[in-house]
Formats: structure tokens, C-alpha cells, sequence
């Protein structure tokens, strides 16, 4: 089943290259969708298959060793099959 996830991460994560994490995690669980700098962390979307976009929710809980996540904060959405690939997008 495929799904949809939009997230929001917050911690200390600037300079991290969390961003560049994430897109590689994507790539490795076939997930589309994007992530974004905001004011107090990250903000994503995620679509793919439900166990994949599971895991990936997983990664963003725990990060790579240099961050500290504090919260990570998920919402549902209808499945749109919207993107073609994960980006990193510009605010």
C-alpha cells in the first residue's frame, strides 16, 4: 500500500547535513518527496510504500550520529503519486 507522510523534524540540526542524509535514505528506500529547511528544523514529504516510508520516519527519529533530534512530528495525507523523486528544496 502506498502512502503518504508529511513530517516535521526538529532539533539541532544546522550544519549537520541532514538534508543530504535524508535524500540518500530516500534514494535507498525508492521514497519520493522533498525536505526543506524551516525556522526550528526540517520539514518533509514523504510517498512511497508504507514500510519504506516507515522506515524512513525511523531514520528521521535517529539521525545521523552528529544531530540531536528533539521531536518529529507526522501527519497523514491521501497518497497523490505527486513526485518523480526526492529533493532538497529551497524554503
Amino acid at each position: 500500500m502506498k502512502v503518504r507522510k508529511h513530517v516535521w523534524i526538529r532539533g539541532e540540526l544546522k550544519g549537520t547535513f541532514f538534508r543530504l542524509s535524508l535524500m540518500s535514505q530516500a534514494k535507498l528506500l525508492a521514497i519520493t518527496g522533498w525536505v526543506r529547511n524551516v525556522y526550528d528544523g526540517l520539514e518533509c514529504m514523504f510517498e512511497g510504500d508504507e514500510e519504506m516510508v516507515h522506515d524512513m520516519i525511523e531514520f528521521c527519529r535517529s539521525g545521523p550520529d552528529n544531530i540531536i533530534i528533539k521531536e518529529v512530528q507526522v501527519e497523514e495525507g491521501k497518497y497523490r503519486a505527486e513526485f518523480k523523486e526526492f529533493a532538497i528544496r529551497d524554503r
